[in-house]
């Protein structure tokens, strides 16, 4: 299951920009990785157990053939500054193959969508997908590591803080869960339009 642009520009049309961010508050992140991190911290940890975290624009370098449309974002996106990175181990044939991540004590398909900000590719959002039967550990693991979540439902859950926001939501096949900056959400967006209209 591959989080594609259309399901990334639904999550992305419910945020709306946060207010001027708490002290008290905290980034949301899966524990490697964080929302707002420079992407070259998170590819110097993924080293350390044996994995590289590629990002689109090493997509020429080893990765098989199978897995470069896990990196691709469209003319717009790139336009924008965003790129999409994901976390690889080595395959018996050598080459580097998408891998699965531990999130909330289960093995979960992983990519992030970084956003040029500042001369650093920063996690503008952490992109999960677990099974459906992953549901209810993931929300009360989640629950017991952010509190209680601002909305809860049979279809969705959600987390925010004057930085960043967590929503849970079910597919068909199981469920996604978006771990987002709020700032280099709204940036994103207003770079969007300005490429859109570019290109028209």
């Amino acid at each position: 299951m591959r989080i594609n642009g259309m399901a990334m520009a639904a999550c992305l049309g419910a945020f709306v920009l946060a207010g001027q961010a708490s002290a008290e508050d905290k980034p949301y992140g899966v524990g490697f990785a964080t929302v707002g991190q420079d992407v070259k911290e998170i590819q110097e940890a993924a080293k350390s157990d044996g994995r590289k975290l590629f990002c689109d624009a090493d997509k020429d370098q080893e990765i098989g053939k199978g897995d470069l449309e896990v990196m691709r974002v469209s003319e717009v996106q790139a336009a924008a500054g965003v790129t999409r990175c994901a976390v690889f181990g080595k395959g018996e044939d050598g080459t580097w193959i998408n891998r699965q991540v531990g999130v909330a004590g289960q093995p979960s398909q992983f990519w992030m969508l970084a956003l040029e900000d500042g001369g650093a590719h920063r996690v503008m959002q952490i992109q999960v997908f677990q099974p459906k039967e992953a549901w209810e550990s993931t929300s009360k693991a989640l629950t017991q590591e952010f509190g209680s979540p601002t909305k809860a439902g049979s279809t969705s859950s959600s987390w925010r803080n004057s930085m960043s926001e967590l929503v849970m939501t079910r597919g068909s096949d199981g469920f996604y869960i978006y771990y987002s900056d709020l700032r280099l959400q709204q940036l994103m967006r207003e770079r969007l339009g300005i490429a859109k209209n570019a290109k028209q």
